[in-house]
């Protein structure tokens, strides 16, 4: 008996050094990811396509695998965006210790546009390019439904020019819907799908002209959901709709200044900004509307808010204005760090998030917070240069108009710097752009002087026309969804676009 132990006991010992012995040929690959500057959480990471080495990054982008055996691996890390495009890296690694990816990078999500060519059954396409450094190919994938893949779909197109990113198609259906979705490739396999789009022309779009009840020139307008609006203008125009504008009413304001422009932060709260340094508040959904000080007499032309408290307003006469809430607009601080400006004002405010904003004026003047508006700082100024006089965002993509007379330009920026740094993306020399306004990354539209409603489906790179207002200018724009939009403008106009 004390034999057999023995021999039980020498066996265990001789398991246990062997599962070391093995142990020490397993390693750790562990890194963080990053896309667009940022650091990418929920990323799915992969090595060798084997489930066992699979696992999700966490919110500061870090991911870890355990127990990689050494040699040559093929390590993947994918991103899926809420649109339905992605991003993915795809490479080697050799393993034959642990290993730490302090920097992957994923490329940029590529995102597909579409619209058709009028009288005509074209599609032409537009989508944003990858930055990848090891690109090979862009490959444009055509099907009959929106269950559109490699497999499935048929490929159309195939560019090695990462820079070329347009196609027309030629040979669409004209009795069903087409699908599109464009991959990007390098040599090893793909860096990223974009989102799936359909073929426009059979998307039921209608542009209704709606009768506003009203001859005063609207200058803003707001909805707070899908059905609820209010629209401004001069004389103290105030009107609103419960029912997408089938029906505007009126509202009595007390005051005959010039509104330019309403904002809400929800279905509650909305204020509304204008000329003399007008400021109005409703906190019951705009049953009632209160005036109150703001502190200035120059004219307010924007404003915004990040919360119910928290809000801005901009405007000026000889010299900019910015004025600061932190209690719902009851009460107004002027910021004074724009006092030593003469000259100019400001025309328009955005905030991307609670910390990031921007508010633009003559001069190209331009100003930026990163704190929630506690300091701002001046990116651009330009002497003599055309009044910058909208300025709209999505996501960390930004448009900027300046306009003066018949001559128009649209800059862009990719993170909300250096818009004049480079030339316009798109310009005219007889039209005055109001406006702009961005759906998503691809679609956008502005309006002008002289009446035009335009649109775009390249990120601002080219324009058509999609709506004529006879000759009537059309000076605001906003969608409460992606495909549901009004426009206003002089003489009481009021458009609305549905997809």
């Amino acid at each position: 008996m004390k034999l057999i132990k023995t021999v039980v006991i020498a066996t265990l010992v001789s398991l246990t050094f062997s599962c070391e012995g093995l142990k020490s040929d397993l390693f750790n690959v562990e890194g963080y990811l990053y896309h667009n500057g940022e650091v990418v959480s929920q990323a799915t990471v992969l090595l060798d396509d084997k489930i066992n080495y699979e696992t999700v990054s966490d919110s500061s982008g870090y991911f870890l695998i355990k127990d990689v055996p050494a040699g040559e691996h093929h390590i993947s890390a994918t991103k899926h965006f809420e649109k339905g495009n992605f991003t993915e890296y795809s490479g080697s690694l050799d393993v034959n210790n642990d290993v730490f990816l302090e920097f992957l990078r994923l490329p940029l999500a590529v995102e597909l546009g579409v619209s058709n060519v009028s009288s005509t059954n074209d599609v032409s396409l537009v989508w944003t390019s990858t930055d990848a450094t090891d690109f090979r190919e862009y490959k444009i994938y055509r099907h009959s439904s929106s269950g559109l893949d490699e497999s499935t779909g048929t490929l159309i197109h195939v560019s090695t020019t990462i820079t070329d990113t347009t196609f027309l198609d030629e040979n669409t259906s004209s009795t069903e819907m087409d699908f599109y979705r464009v991959y990007v490739m390098n040599e090893i396999g793909r860096l990223g799908g974009s989102n799936i789009v359909a073929d426009s022309s059979f998307t039921n779009q209608t542009w209704s002209s709606q009768a506003s009840g009203s001859t005063a020139s609207l200058n803003g307008i707001c909805f707070t959901d899908s059905y609820t609006g209010w629209a401004v203008g001069n004389g103290g125009t105030l009107l609103s709709t419960e029912n997408q504008g089938e029906s505007w009413s009126p509202h009595v304001t007390q005051t005959t200044a010039d509104f330019m422009e309403v904002c809400f932060s929800d279905s509650n709260h909305g204020w509304i900004v204008g000329a003399g340094g007008t400021i109005l508040r409703t906190i019951d959904a705009g049953t009632t509307w209160s005036s109150v000080e703001s502190g200035t007499s120059a004219n307010l032309r924007s404003c915004v808010f990040i919360d119910n408290n928290n809000g801005w307003a901009c405007g000026g006469e000889n010299s900019p204005v910015l004025l600061k809430t932190s209690n719902g607009g009851q009460d107004w601080t002027a910021l004074n760090d724009f006092s030593q400006i003469t000259w100019m004002v400001f025309n328009d405010i955005i905030f991307s998030d609670s910390l990031h904003g921007w508010v633009i004026g003559t001069g190209l003047l331009t100003f930026k917070t990163s704190d929630g508006g506690i300091s701002w700082t001046q990116e651009e100024n330009c002497l003599p240069c055309p009044p910058a006089v909208s300025i709209a965002h999505f996501d960390n993509n930004f448009w900027v108009v300046t306009a003066e007379g018949p001559y128009s330009r649209l800059y862009k920026s990719y993170g909300g710097s250096g818009f004049y740094s480079s030339s316009p993306v798109f310009d005219s020399s007889d039209e005055h752009f109001n406006e702009v306004f961005f759906t998503d990354a691809l679609k956008g539209w502005m309006v002008t002087e002289s009446g035009l409603v335009l649109g775009s489906y390249s990120g601002g790179d080219s324009w058509v026309t999609k709506y004529i207002n006879n000759g009537v200018p059309v000076n605001s724009i906003h969608f409460s969804q992606p495909g549901l939009g009004w426009f206003v403008g002089d003489a009481g106009t009021i458009i609305r676009y549905k997809e």
